[in-house]
């Protein structure tokens, strides 16, 4: 009987590994997933067709909207993802690109947009540091 018990924790050790295993697999292809439509989004926005480079700002909100198939704990390129929108709008010209790219910022929670600063691009320094403070 004990012989018994112990090979059935064997083969349930083996088995809760491999599928371990094909899950660590499985969040690995996740992220490359993320990576490379990322990527692609970014890409399109130097499109001269102004329909794609729409798209491919519409897609940028994919990182950080909760709801969304790539925003996952921690949201992978979703930093990213202001910071190319905040470039962009820099060097934009006024118009629908543009309006849009303001429009996907509604998306980004407070907590994301406090720490930016859209001006210079530069993460907020806060703390005795930070310029003008009274440290």
């Amino acid at each position: 009987m004990v012989t018994v018990l112990a090979a059935l924790a064997s083969a349930l050790a083996v088995v809760g590994s491999v599928a371990g295993l094909f899950g660590w697999r499985g969040r690995r292809q996740q992220r490359e997933a993320v990576g490379a439509a990322f990527r692609s989004a970014v890409e399109t926005l130097g499109s001269d067709v102004r329909v794609e480079r729409l798209g491919a700002v519409i897609l940028l909100r994919r990182f950080f909207i909760d709801r969304s198939e790539y925003s996952k704990p921690n949201a992978p390129y979703a930093d990213e993802a202001i910071d190319v929108i905040s470039a962009t709008l820099r060097s934009e010209p006024t118009g629908d690109v543009q309006k849009v790219l303001v429009d996907g910022l509604a998306y980004v929670s407070t907590r994301r947009l406090t720490s930016k600063d859209f001006q210079h691009n530069q993460p907020v320094r806060r703390g005795p540091d930070a310029v003008g403070s009274a440290g």
